[in-house]
């Protein structure tokens, strides 16, 4: 019989870790998408915001990850 792994592990930390940076950036990227897209319709610029959205989403995701990966390290 294979040993249990206690869930207070740092197997599971580091997994929700990766977990939580990887939907933060997936909902910041998403959201700004979104975002871009009804702006553009608003504003009737022909797809002309959606790689700002784009680019916004990846710069707020990265800078909220950035600071989630600081506050997790600091915590240890």
């Amino acid at each position: 019989m294979k040993p249990r792994i206690p869930p207070d592990s740092e197997i599971f930390r580091y997994l929700s870790l990766v977990l939580q940076l990887g939907l933060t950036m997936i909902i910041c990227i998403v959201f700004f998408f979104l975002l871009a897209v009804y702006l553009d319709g608003k504003l009737g610029t022909r797809g002309l915001l959606i790689p700002a959205g784009i680019i916004l989403g990846v710069i707020s995701g990265g800078l909220t990850s950035y600071r989630t990966i600081k506050k997790y390290f600091r915590d240890l």
